[in-house]
């Protein structure tokens, strides 16, 4: 297994968007209403940060996070990485970004789904490693693609000498916090919101290195 850099121009969108979709699919079910609709919107903003090219203005404004790297077998893909060096979240850019490349209607569920992000994640400081997104595809969980994954973010942010390692995972979701917690990371907090008449929880957990 090796993890490399992802390449929107090489790797394959649609395999990278519903792994995507993955990491957060209730949230998407329900501002997008149906998984495939869901899906590509995700790739067509994966198509849209593909073709910045080097354009200043939008890579500013599209910089809510620092790395996303794939995981692959072979030339398999078999999960998705993203994580943030320090805090990088500005909301409002985001929301013109969106707004600037997308349809209207894609835009618009996107924004909501940040909104939502906004009351529950992490509270991000400038020097924390945030492992914002891991996903393994469905019939190659519970094999260690996840555990090598978590490993290797950890090995990351040790290697550039950052003291703390950042997630977020769903209240509802005990398998995944069982495994956050037997490799070391602790909750330090407890944050829901209400939105949308939408309820939403995250634990926030820490990995102190």
């Amino acid at each position: 297994m090796i993890i490399t850099a992802l390449n929107l121009k090489k790797h394959d969108i649609k395999k990278i968007a519903e792994l995507i979709y993955l990491v957060d699919h209730d949230t998407y079910l329900d501002v997008f209403k149906h998984k495939d609709k869901a899906i590509s919107a995700i790739e067509e903003l994966l198509k849209i940060k593909a073709n910045i090219d080097g354009n200043k203005d939008d890579e500013d404004i599209n910089n809510d996070t620092n790395s996303e790297y794939v995981l692959l077998k072979g030339n398999e893909i078999k999960g998705y990485l993203q994580i943030s060096k320090g805090k990088s979240h500005n909301y409002f850019n985001e929301i013109l970004f969106l707004l600037k490349k997308l349809p209207l209607s894609i835009a618009y569920g996107f924004i909501k789904i940040k909104l939502l992000d906004s009351f529950v994640l992490s509270k991000i400081k400038e020097d924390d490693f945030y492992l914002a997104e891991l996903a393994i595809i469905p019939n190659e969980q519970n094999k260690g693609f996840g555990t090598f994954l978590l490993n290797e973010t950890l090995k990351m942010a040790k290697e550039e000498n950052f003291k703390r390692v950042v997630l977020d995972v769903k209240i509802s979701n005990k398998n995944a916090r069982k495994l956050y917690e037997k490799l070391g990371f602790k909750i330090f907090n407890k944050r829901t919101g209400r939105l949308f008449n939408k309820n939403r929880g995250m634990y926030n957990m820490e990995y102190n290195l």
